[in-house]
């Protein structure tokens, strides 16, 4: 066991989920650390699962996909923003289907980002910037469009590196 574990019984961590899971804002945090139930969302669950994880100190173990500095880089936006395509438009999942999850996943990263910025674990420009870019993803899925001008996203010159 590393020094950063603590060791607690099992009684011990029922209760204290039982006690996280009735905040709200603790809850809607909880609820989008697992990411999208689509295949091949890899970067789009890296951009925003693997930040809110990493705002709320999961260091890793079952977490894989952890995204430590704020910062994105463009390439890594338009990556997700393919992969969104492709799931939506061209894989073998329905369009309303892929639709439907993808929309369900983005509400609750943007109540967990709610939920953070409550909790004041997230700074203002970041809830900012992440709260517009799933807004926009958003957008795309249920417009079909599949574009977004990175540089109208608010906060954009300090989370996106151009």
């Amino acid at each position: 066991m590393s020094k950063e574990q603590i060791s607690i019984s099992l009684e011990e961590a029922v209760k204290c989920l039982k006690t996280v899971a009735a905040r709200w804002e603790c809850y809607d945090v909880m609820t989008a650390l697992r990411g999208p139930d689509l295949p091949h969302l890899n970067t789009l669950k890296w951009i925003f699962t693997g930040r809110i994880r990493a705002l709320i100190g999961i260091k890793a173990g079952g977490a894989e996909i952890l995204r430590k500095d704020p910062v994105i880089d463009k390439r890594e936006l338009d990556l997700a923003l393919s992969e969104v395509k492709v799931v939506c438009e061209y894989s073998h999942i329905p369009y309303t289907t892929a639709k439907e999850a993808l929309l369900h996943y983005l509400s609750h990263v943007q109540r967990a980002l709610d939920g953070l910025d409550w909790l004041e674990l997230i700074s203002t420009g970041e809830y900012t910037f992440l709260y517009d870019l799933a807004s926009r993803y958003v957008s795309c899925i249920t417009d079909r469009h599949y574009r977004i001008d990175w540089k109208t996203i608010l906060m954009c010159e300090k989370f996106i590196k151009m």
